[in-house]
């Protein structure tokens, strides 16, 4: 309930959570914890939000942590 309260009122004040799952990897944006082996429509795709993250309007607060498609 409190975590809810405390997203609610970040939102608010508009800061956006990022969870950039299926989105092409931006490194501005987010950061690559992980490659994972996938085939050729998902490389250098986003595959997994590990720990999503947070921007208020253009300003990156956290990027995300992610997981990254490499073609094997």
């Amino acid at each position: 309930m409190v975590r809810n309260k405390f997203l609610e009122t970040l939102e608010r004040h508009g800061v956006e959570r990022m969870e950039p799952d299926g989105e092409v990897f931006d490194p501005n944006t987010t950061e690559a914890i992980r490659m994972d082996s996938v085939g050729e429509d998902q490389d250098g795709k986003i595959t997994e939000t590990l720990r999503p993250g947070y921007r208020l309007g253009e300003h990156i607060i956290r990027a995300a942590q992610v997981a990254v498609g490499r073609r094997s």
